[in-house]
């Protein structure tokens, strides 16, 4: 009889599929000389309109203020442009905590223009709610970091509790002038804003977090115009 030979079947080759690739985060565009003009054009532009709206006698009392104000506003008109133009190319902005102030450092020029609460004439505590306004998007709708969302909301309250108070006390018939506050108000403000941004910012220095140009460009431009408001 044949002696049968049981053959043991060959071990079985597992071939380890690679995990799904996650897709890169999506590069923010280099900062190139179209955005230097852009801002130019943004300076130059918020000039012309100051000096449509703004009084003869008023252009002359405060034209270096203006000319230092155009600097930031020229950046916040850019940065309503990169809005449309970063959508078009399937960008996501705003999406850092300073393109959100860069937008609302842009839409403060164009409420004043329709509020007109233009700067050198303007009711402090009109200012201050078109400050608040401004701000409200970034801390409603601001993703991926709580400190940051934090302090727009830190921010947003720095900026209405002043209006709300000369409201109360037109409210209760108090005697006292409009913007009565803002002697007391505006240094402590600034310094508490600039106390938080810096707080943020080292915070994201601690975490490791990168942040583009458009960033750090939203960030100066308020703090710039933060600075000139108090005349330094």
């Amino acid at each position: 009889m044949r002696k049968i030979e049981l053959v043991e079947p060959p071990p079985e080759i597992t071939v380890e599929r690679p995990a799904a690739q996650q897709k890169p985060a999506p590069k923010d565009p280099p900062l190139t000389v179209v955005h230097l003009l852009i801002w130019i054009a943004g300076c130059a532009l918020y000039l012309g309109v100051m000096r449509i709206l703004l009084e003869p006698q008023q252009l002359a009392a405060g034209a270096g203020y203006l000319i230092l104000r155009s600097a930031s506003a020229g950046a916040g008109l850019g940065g309503l442009l990169l809005l449309p133009a970063r959508r078009w190319r399937h960008t996501t902005f705003p999406r850092h905590p300073g393109e959100w102030i860069l937008l609302a450092v842009g839409a403060r020029f164009v409420l004043e223009v329709l509020t007109a609460a233009l700067p050198l004439n303007a009711n402090p505590a009109l200012t201050a709610a078109v400050n608040a306004c401004v701000l409200l998007p970034g801390a409603l709708f601001l993703r991926g970091s709580h400190v940051w969302r934090a302090a727009f909301c830190l921010m947003v309250l720095a900026y209405a509790l002043p209006p709300l108070a000369d409201f109360s006390a037109t409210l209760a018939r108090w005697n006292l002038p409009a913007g009565w506050w803002q002697p007391y108000v505006a240094w402590i403000r600034t310094l508490v804003l600039m106390a938080l941004l810096a707080s943020a910012i080292a915070w994201d220095g601690r975490s490791g977090t990168r942040r583009p140009w458009s960033h750090w460009v939203g960030l100066a431009a308020w703090c710039w115009e933060g600075a000139i408001s108090l005349r330094i």
